[in-house]
């Protein structure tokens, strides 16, 4: 009788604890389930369709080696376009001055994803233009003792040193078009000496010499190159030389463009594209930047190079197509100088050339 009784009070314990966990269960099951109904997606942000710079913003692209930047010069909302120039830093490596006035533009999108590294912004207007004229280094004044006595004239000490060849820096503007005039504002540099005359050379033997030389200081000279209409087109030697006889020689410093009254020569193969211009003249050595290209008859899957006798400087990237117009990236590389063709090339095998297009100094 008592074996029942345990057996019976020991089946009603185990029937209350199945229902006291079943209820825990039922709990938990119904919390999870709330937790998850509770779980909302990620927020996406829309990416923004403002400009991320503004006009004297001062940028460099990560991948280049050159010392240049580009300055942001304005820009056009409704074109979605930047207006850029060059700008060179100062020798002391402030920021920074402008070789001439030009500009390019260029598509926000395809800017702001190559130069990536803002370095610091200044106005515009305060970037001067033309490079700036090294300060002569002052000559030491010896003192004369006060019990020495003066000379009834006492001489006059100079900056210049007779014994020293010229140097050449710099030249402004530093091209010209055959058969025009150019005055050259500022041929900058030291030790120039009262009396020197100046000569543009090509390595085809042909030679311009200067006229109404004025050495301004032993920094400075101002000329006038008178350019003949057949002169050789592309980059000339500057050379500057003494009364003393010694000699100084800027290689590549001067660059001489096809007459204005010409049409530039432009070869085509039948069918195929043809080139009318290029957005600038002029690119630095080493460097990396964009250069658009106009024309007719652009393949989608064309391509870009620069030619020179028997080297070839190929395209970089290709941003940008269209039948009429594309927008190319060089790397130009380190010690490449002189006078190049700009070539297209479609996936037919046609080509475009516009001969001594550009001209790369060092």
């Amino acid at each position: 009788m008592n074996n029942n009784h345990l057996i019976a009070t020991l089946a009603v314990l185990l029937l209350v604890l199945a229902v006291f966990l079943s209820g825990c269960s039922g709990s938990q099951s119904s919390s999870g389930t709330g937790s998850q109904a509770g779980v909302s997606g990620a927020a996406t942000t829309a990416a923004s369709s403002s400009p991320l710079y503004k006009a004297g913003d001062i940028l460099k692209n990560p991948k280049s080696s050159s010392t240049s930047g580009v300055l942001i010069v304005s820009y056009d909302a409704g074109t979605d376009t930047y207006a850029r120039a060059i700008i060179f830093p100062n020798s002391d490596g402030s920021w920074g001055y402008r070789t001439d006035s030009s500009t390019e533009t260029m598509d926000r999108s395809t800017l702001e994803k190559i130069y990536t590294n803002y370095i610091k912004n200044i106005p515009v207007s305060q970037v001067p233009i033309g490079t700036p004229v090294p300060t002569a280094t002052p000559v030491p004044v010896t003192t004369v003792p006060i019990y020495t006595p003066l000379p009834t004239t006492v001489p006059t000490a100079t900056t210049t040193t007779s014994g020293a060849a010229p140097t050449i820096q710099s030249i402004s503007p530093y091209y010209g078009y055959a058969g025009t005039s150019v005055s050259i504002t500022s041929l900058a540099g030291y030790n120039f000496i009262s009396g020197a005359t100046v000569q543009l050379k090509n390595s085809a033997g042909q030679n311009i010499s200067a006229t109404g030389v004025s050495v301004v200081s032993s920094s400075t000279i101002t000329c006038t190159f008178a350019i003949p209409s057949n002169a050789t087109v592309g980059a000339w030697d500057v050379y500057v030389t003494n009364p003393n006889g010694y000699v100084g020689k800027y290689s590549n410093g001067f660059i001489v463009h096809q007459s204005t009254s010409a049409t530039a020569t432009t070869t085509t193969s039948s069918g195929g594209p043809t080139i009318t211009s290029i957005s600038q003249s002029f690119m630095i050595s080493p460097s990396h930047t964009s250069y658009t290209i106009t024309g007719t008859n652009f393949v989608v899957g064309a391509t870009v190079s620069l030619t020179s006798g028997s080297q070839t400087i190929p395209q970089f990237a290709i941003v940008s197509a269209s039948s009429t117009q594309i927008v190319v990236f060089f790397d130009i590389p380190q010690n490449y100088s002189g006078s190049w063709n700009v070539v297209v090339t479609n996936p037919d095998g046609t080509t475009a050339t516009l001969s001594n297009a550009i001209a790369i100094h060092s």
